[in-house]
């Protein structure tokens, strides 16, 4: 399976996209809609794909002007997928691809200043209560860590009904924007304050 790039110095090329049932490329509508939504945001940002798949929204984030993407995802296959895209777009030299838990690599990165000022989370719908996966985990992981610039946008993507409790958060600079509605999935944005 192959998926189109949609805007910036890459619009319209081919991407490899790997095959199997956890990864789902996120649909090229709420891809707009994310970098219409911070299309100021994204030239020379430092820009996150979390649960990436096959980094269609770093790689997208790349081809709009990000100064470098980091892709973590757990599958093998995606991660290749991810590589393969980026040695085709001869982006290597901004990107770092990440093979594993995503928790497990978050915590592990360096802390002694802000990693990334953009965030993409998109855990497999089937998986969203599994430790590591779970949306409200993730949020107050990014809550208390420092990987975040002040300013940050982070988006979290989940499919709808959605299983995330917003009003029982309770984050001290992560703060909830709003969230829309796309199919089946749900697209909430939030900033770090």
């Amino acid at each position: 399976m192959s998926l189109r790039l949609i805007g910036g110095k890459f619009k319209n090329h081919l991407i490899k996209t790997p095959a199997g049932v956890l990864t789902k490329p996120t649909m090229s509508m709420l891809r707009k809609s994310v970098f219409d939504i911070c299309q100021g945001d994204v030239d020379g940002c430092k820009f996150l794909d979390l649960f990436a798949c096959s980094g269609a929204m770093g790689l997208e984030a790349l081809s709009r002007g990000a100064a470098f993407a980091t892709f973590i995802e757990k599958d093998r296959r995606a991660t290749k997928c991810i590589e393969e895209n980026l040695h085709t777009m001869h982006l290597e030299s901004q990107a770092k691809v990440l093979c594993g838990d995503a928790l497990t690599l978050l915590k592990k990165l360096p802390s002694e200043k802000p990693l990334f000022n953009l965030v993409y989370i998109d855990p497999p719908y089937t998986l969203v209560k599994n430790p590591g996966c779970n949306p409200q985990e993730l949020l107050e992981f990014f809550d208390t860590s420092s990987l975040l610039e002040k300013g940050t946008t982070l988006f979290l993507e989940e499919g709808f009904p959605s299983h995330l409790s917003i009003e029982n958060l309770s984050l001290t600079t992560l703060r909830f924007k709003n969230s829309r509605k796309f199919s089946n999935s749900l697209l909430h944005q939030f900033y770090i304050s």
